[in-house]
């Protein structure tokens, strides 16, 4: 028998949350669509963890495509540069900050994975969003 989607959703299952897809979100400044994602996840520290892995990776290319760097591979180049030219330096160091402190809240013990995964969330997501014409 095939199993279908409606077929899925009787039995309560759920895909995990897709970190890339949550990444984009954030650097689109979509709050909404990030928590759609966040909300997937069954395992705050990991899920944490996996983000800021992943988002340092991204803050970096921000940061080389502030310095000039040609970058080959991301297929969202164009997208990047234009968040990285938008961002400027003092909003990718910004950013960076952000990953940082969320990484120390809670390896110090001051956050628990859930409420510094809530709190990257809005900053970075805030930080992204494109300016709102008056």
């Amino acid at each position: 028998a095939t199993v279908d989607t409606a077929m899925t959703a009787t039995a309560g299952w759920s895909p995990e949350c897709n970190v890339f897809a949550c990444i984009r979100r954030l650097e689109q400044g979509d709050l909404a669509g990030a928590w759609r994602e966040l909300a997937r996840g069954e395992d705050d520290d990991r899920l944490l963890f996996s983000l800021l892995a992943l988002l340092a990776r991204d803050w970096r290319l921000l940061w080389q495509l502030l310095a000039g760097e040609d970058l080959r591979h991301p297929s969202d180049a164009a997208a990047k540069r234009a968040l990285a030219q938008r961002l400027g330096a003092a909003g990718v160091a910004r950013g960076f900050a952000v990953l940082a402190d969320a990484e120390w809240q809670v390896k110090s013990g001051r956050r628990s994975p859930a409420q510094a995964l809530e709190s990257l969330a809005v900053e970075l997501a805030t930080l992204c969003a494109p300016a709102r014409r008056s």
